[in-house]
């Protein structure tokens, strides 16, 4: 007996561990630190080739293996843009005229609206159905007795939505032949994995909650993708986004509290720690996603079809490695046939999906983060009566409320925005920069011709987010094309045979503007160097004297975030990388005051008698002295004007840091990395030091250290001649030779 029952107990113990085990082992924690260390599996080695082999140089030689390999790597690490100028400029030209009025883009928002609303409500009901249905067994619809089963892999219905998403961006792709522009690969593969940690923790969190509550939890993303622009993009947002993302998180937080009852089918439990941990997890990962394919756009200027090809490639590769690792993937493909209409739910929902990415991309590259965001949530709250309808869930009067609050804030968010725009129109010229996070008063805005993107004189950079902020406010700029009679900001490069533009600032007192002659091509820097030329015109005027009160409120010397004129700097050397610095400084106009006063001037003017003592060195040879005195670390490498007043004469001063290794290893800029080239400015080294070189006398020479010995030399021991005595000079020259032969 005894043995018996030390048996027994032996075999109660392991059953208990076994138990304990398989249940640990299907705990959502655990799959998912599974799945992220696969993940990081294939994904570490990929980044540190990426690290160790981004700075070669892929050069084809003559084989067909070695032509391949080095095309895959360089579309690896650099990208690609393949030279397809007639179909380029076709997409260009259509995608100008496109959004040239407002009632295109109000077109445009309507189908992007229209799309997302029917895609994913379908997709929503298929997928609450998916996870929370049971479906019958085909081999229990001939017997008497029916057995149901429910679907748990949410790995497995990631994999067959990206893959199915990529099979159709794919086809697409190849039948449209659009403007082949390719990104770096390896940058989608950031986008691709929180994509895919977002959708897990989407699907795994309706086991734990119930739809309409993950569906409230979607409706404060607003909150986490301001936060990810603000990180990812450096976005500000005023006090009215906050206001408004802090009411909405309230009402979720109502909702989730006090206000689901879960359905009869489901645990009585309908908010779990696990739920909502799982739903933040999805708000910070599909946050990241949209910000970072913002980023993408932006940076490489691809298409929605390469947006969604390279991220659903990545998606379908990392999710077929976990599940064959971890066995689940012919597991799922044997639920597909032997349970009825499952496989039918699954390929819908995964069509509903697809086509929604491409509605996704769409609302991001035209409308933006936020927008995109507004656009589905007003989709979520579709879905949750739906879902009600369909499902049969309960709602509590709090749960209302919480519904309430949250759909009352997004039109008093959109609404708000709308009057704070209104209101800076009867204020002085301020706007918001997106880019240079400062309040910027001077927002002129020009275009790039080839591109079509927006240029922001205080950003010096070419993007979106100033006309987001400067185009609804009408006295700060516009651009009037003369062709196409309408105020337009893309029209550069489609109205060609316009042969001026007029850049029109409006304010509520008065209207000026600046012609530019446009009747030939010209770049975007050819552009700025025209506005830059017409200094006396109401628009430089106004811009130059609202910059130097700026300027006069900073210190005599300070350091510029980047060049004011970007097209000047380019000529001068400076180029946008690491080991460039730009400084700028304010130097008093006229002469060198005396160091003893006149004193008595006997009745006399004050100024009478008082000889003008006017430097020979220039005033921007001087302000490049006094920015080398401060940065005795780095070179100077030449300077420019930037305004001056009364008083000041402002100049912006390029300098390089010689041990930086970005500028050591640049063959075009070692040779200011040399000893001798140590304070150049001191020497008239530089540009506007040049003027005053030598080894003369006077004031205008006391601070010109050095010179030219050469020169120097050359001026004291030759003599030179007029031309009319060159002939005698020659003779004597010959007859000396010929006396040394003798």
């Amino acid at each position: 007996m005894w043995v018996l029952g030390d048996a027994e107990f032996f075999t109660t113990s392991e059953n208990y561990t076994a138990t304990f085990i398989s249940s640990f082992t299907e705990f959502w924690l655990f799959r998912f630190v599974d799945d992220c260390m696969t993940y990081a599996m294939v994904l570490l080695p990929c980044y540190l080739f990426v690290a160790c082999f981004k700075d070669e140089k892929f050069e084809t030689d003559g084989n067909v293996e070695g032509r391949f390999n080095n095309v895959f790597l360089s579309i690896l690490f650099y990208g690609r843009k393949f030279s397809n100028k007639s179909k380029m400029i076709q997409a260009s030209d259509s995608e100008h005229s496109s959004v040239s009025t407002l009632f295109s883009t109000f077109l445009r928002l309507c189908f992007c609206f229209v799309g997302l609303q029917v895609t994913y409500i379908t997709w929503g009901v298929l997928q609450e159905k998916v996870m929370t249905q049971n479906y019958i067994r085909r081999n229990s619809a001939v017997s008497n007795v029916r057995s149901y089963d429910g679907f748990q892999d949410s790995e497995f219905l990631v994999f067959f939505n990206r893959l199915v998403a990529f099979l159709i961006s794919t086809a697409v792709f190849l039948l449209t032949k659009p403007d082949a522009v390719i990104a770096p690969l390896y940058e989608f593969s950031y986008a691709s994995l929180a994509n895919i940690l977002s959708s897990w923790c989407q699907y795994e969190a309706l086991k734990f909650i119930s739809f309409p509550a993950q569906v409230l939890f979607k409706c404060s993303k607003v909150v986490p993708v301001m936060l990810m622009g603000k990180v990812v993009q450096r976005k500000i947002y005023s006090r009215h986004d906050y206001t408004c993302a802090l009411m909405i998180a309230i009402g979720v937080s109502l909702f989730m509290l006090f206000g689901g009852k879960q359905s009869s089918t489901r645990s009585t439990e309908s908010v779990t720690v696990s739920g909502i941990t799982l739903m933040i997890g999805y708000l910070v990962f599909d946050s990241f996603t949209s910000n970072w394919q913002n980023v993408l756009f932006d940076k490489y200027k691809i298409s929605s079809l390469q947006m969604m090809s390279g991220v659903n490639m990545f998606s379908c590769v990392l999710t077929l490695i976990s599940l064959i690792r971890q066995g689940r993937l012919f597991s799922s493909f044997r639920f597909i046939t032997q349970h009825d209409n499952f496989g039918e739910d699954l390929l819908l929902s995964s069509l509903s999906g697809a086509v929604g990415q491409f509605f996704i991309f769409y609302t991001i590259r035209h409308f933006g983060a936020v927008g995109f965001t507004l656009m589905m949530t007003i989709r979520q709250a579709l879905s949750i009566l739906i879902s009600c309808i369909l499902y049969k869930h309960d709602i509590t009067e709090l749960g209302i409320l919480g519904i309430a609050m949250v759909f009352i804030t997004i039109p008093v968010k959109i609404l708000g925005n709308a009057h704070l725009r209104k209101r800076t129109n009867f204020d002085m010229i301020k706007s918001s920069c997106n880019l240079c996070s400062v309040t910027d008063f001077y927002c002129i805005i020009s275009c790039s011709p080839s591109t079509g993107m927006i240029y922001c004189y205080e950003c010096s950079l070419y993007d979106w987010a100033c006309l987001r902020s400067c185009r609804t406010v009408p006295h700060i700029s516009a651009i009037y094309c003369e062709a196409c009679t309408a105020w337009d900001f893309l029209c550069f490069s489609v109205c060609v045979p316009s042969p001026t533009y007029t850049v029109f600032k409006l304010t509520s007192w008065s209207l000026s503007y600046i012609s530019i002659d446009c009747s030939r091509e010209m770049g975007a820097y050819r552009y700025m160097q025209e506005i830059w030329r017409k200094k006396q015109s109401d628009v430089m005027r106004f811009l130059l004297r609202v910059r130097t009160w700026h300027y006069r409120q900073l210190s005599a010397i300070h350091r510029a975030s980047r060049p004011t004129r970007p097209e000047k700097a380019r000529r001068l050397g400076y180029v946008a990388k690491q080991g460039f610095v730009i400084y700028r400084v304010r130097v008093r106009r006229g002469g060198r005051k005396r160091k003893v006063t006149k004193g008595q001037t006997y009745g006399k003017p004050k100024n009478h008698g008082v000889n003008q003592l006017k430097m020979k060195r220039s005033l921007q040879s001087i302000a490049e002295q006094r920015v080398g005195r401060r940065c005795g670390a780095l070179r100077v490498l030449n300077s420019y004007w930037v305004g001056q007043d009364s008083t000041f004469k402002f100049y912006e001063v390029i300098l390089v840091d010689p041990m930086h290794k970005a500028i050591r290893r640049d063959p075009d800029l070692q040779w200011i990395c040399k000893p001798t080239m140590k304070h150049r400015e001191m020497r008239g080294l530089t540009k506007a030091g040049k003027r005053s070189r030598g080894l003369g006398k006077g004031i205008g020479y006391s601070q010109t250290i050095g010179g030219s010995r050469r020169k120097a030399w050359k001026r004291r021991n030759t003599l030179s001649l007029r031309r009319k005595l060159c002939f005698g000079l020659s003779f004597i020259c010959m007859w000396n030779k010929g006396v040394k032969n003798q």
